[in-house]
């Protein structure tokens, strides 16, 4: 049973990680972007 759970936890803590990576990865695009959010809503628009 503790044996199941550890893996478990492992197995989330793998994909919080791999999730936070993204996540800094795509701030870093945003951040460097020129692109304003009134810009991305009138290409959304369009």
């Amino acid at each position: 049973m503790l044996n199941q759970d550890k893996s478990e936890l492992d197995k989330l803590t793998a994909q919080i990680q791999t999730r936070e990576t993204d996540l800094q990865t795509k701030s870093a695009v945003l951040s460097d972007s020129t692109t304003t959010s009134q810009q991305l809503i009138t290409q959304k628009m369009n």
